[in-house]
C-alpha cells in the first residue's frame, strides 16, 4: 500500500491542494498512516479518563455502596473506552494500555493505593469485574463478519 503513497503525493479537489495530516478523522474514528490502532486507542482512553473524572465525586465517595460504583463504571466509562474496539487489531499493547487504565481506575475508586500492596486481580474480584481484553474478545466474536 505504501508504495502508492510518496512523500510528495498530494490530494487535490476542485484544484485546492490539501495539506497532509499525520492522523486522519473520519466518523469520530482516527486513522494513521501506518494503520496501526494506537491513535485510536489513545482517543478512547482519553475520552474515558475524561468520562471517568467526570464522575469522580461519586466513584471516589466511600459512602456511596461499591455496587453503585461498579454500575456506574460498566454503564458509562467501559462503553466510552471500548468505543470502536471491534476494528481495532488485537495486540499485546492495546491490551496492556486499556488494562493498566482499568486498573487504576478501579484502584482509584476501590480506595486502594500502591503502598497497600493490594494485588490487581484481588481488586478486580472484588469488584466483580471481568479485565477488559477479555471483553474486547468477547465484542469480536460477537460482531458479525
Amino acid at each position: 500500500m505504501d508504495e502508492f503513497v510518496t512523500s510528495s503525493s498530494s490530494v487535490k479537489v476542485n484544484g485546492i491542494e490539501l495539506p497532509r495530516t499525520a492522523v486522519f478523522r473520519y466518523l469520530g474514528s482516527a486513522v494513521a498512516p501506518d494503520g496501526k490502532p494506537m491513535v485510536e486507542v489513545n482517543s478512547c482512553m482519553s475520552a474515558a479518563w475524561s468520562k471517568w473524572r467526570s464522575l469522580t465525586s461519586v466513584l471516589g465517595d466511600r459512602n456511596i455502596p461499591e455496587r453503585l460504583k461498579l454500575k456506574l463504571y460498566r454503564e458509562i466509562v467501559r462503553p466510552v473506552a471500548m468505543h470502536g474496539a471491534v476494528c481495532w487489531h488485537e495486540t499485546k499493547e492495546v491490551e496492556t494500555r486499556l488494562s493498566v487504565m482499568e486498573t487504576k481506575m478501579l484502584r482509584w475508586t476501590a480506595g486502594v493505593m500502591r503502598m497497600d500492596r493490594t494485588r490487581n486481580d484481588a481488586i478486580q474480584q472484588k469488584f466483580g469485574v471481568v479485565p477488559i481484553a477479555d471483553k474486547m474478545r468477547e465484542a469480536r466474536l460477537r460482531c458479525p463478519k
